[in-house]
């Protein structure tokens, strides 16, 4: 994905356990490059930025990409009424691994 170059595209989500439905904005938008040190080993990775804007919140996940290998960590931020709620750094990638985490 070129730096800079942005895609939009709007998705439909279900929230809340009353499965109400609202629609969100999602931005995925290339940033760039990035050497990334992870357990692993080094990479230069392409960072991506994906950003999903819902009513009640906006979710950021950048997830840097190592040519040949994929994604080697994804970094995710949450943010409602106008504070981080939450921000992880992601499962660092190990080679040969397997990484074990929420939703797993």
């Amino acid at each position: 994905m070129a730096s800079g170059q942005g895609y939009h595209s709007a998705l439909r989500l279900q929230v809340g356990q009353t499965g109400q439905f609202e629609d969100a904005n999602v931005t995925v938008q290339g940033a760039g490059t990035a050497s990334v040190r992870v357990p692993a080993g080094k990479y230069q990775a392409s960072v991506v930025v994906a950003v999903i804007c819902a009513k009640a919140m906006t979710v950021a996940v950048t997830t840097l990409n190592a040519q040949g290998t994929g994604p080697v960590r994804p970094d995710v931020e949450i943010q409602a009424a106008g504070t981080t709620e939450l921000t992880t750094n992601g499962c660092p990638f190990t080679k040969g691994g397997v990484a074990v985490g929420v939703g797993s």
